[in-house]
């Protein structure tokens, strides 16, 4: 069993673009690398993940970027936003937990329910009483995380990734 780490939380800021950008290239390609070919999934990193990007969605008024960090190195981070809700989500008052990933060698440790919990907080903090989110379908471990925190399946969305199509599960969790 993997020994539980507690780590530090905290708002992403500007500055962190550079980090912020390396943490959410290496996580999503740790995370996706086995669902598309290599130069396609470089194709959508540098696309969806450069500084610039990165920057400019961390000034986004609609977004809150939060940082997990143990032992001085980035551990994982996750991507609440405030946009409107697919009507597969039925909640009232609903908040996006965007993104949620912890680095291959922080999961099982805790960070991810770290993570999730201080998204939970903030969520609950900002008055929001749905917390919803989605999952790519064919990814059992991730899904059985968020049901464990009590999300449950409320419809499907699909998007591309390096031009081949995904499909995901939405997700939702009453914060009531």
């Amino acid at each position: 069993m993997s020994q539980t780490i507690s780590p530090s939380i905290r708002p992403a800021a500007p500055t962190d673009a550079p980090l912020l950008s390396t943490l959410a290239q290496r996580t999503f390609q740790e995370a996706f690398s086995h669902l598309i070919p290599a130069e396609s999934m470089q194709a959508y990193l540098n696309e969806s993940f450069t500084v610039e990007q990165t920057a400019a969605e961390l000034t986004d008024p609609d977004t809150l970027f939060l940082l997990a960090e143990s032992e001085g190195e980035p551990a994982g981070y996750a991507k609440l936003y405030w946009g409107t809700a697919p009507t597969e989500v039925s909640g009232p008052n609903p908040i996006k937990l965007w993104r949620l990933y912890a680095t291959s060698k922080s999961q099982g440790k805790g960070v991810g329910a770290a993570l999730m919990l201080e998204s939970i907080r903030i969520a609950q903090e900002r008055g929001h009483q749905t917390l919803w989110l989605t999952v790519n379908i064919g990814n059992a471990r991730a899904i059985a995380f968020y049901k464990r925190f009590g999300f449950i399946i409320t419809g499907k969305s699909g998007f591309l990734l390096g031009g081949i199509p995904q499909h995901d599960h939405i997700m939702e969790l009453s914060l009531g």
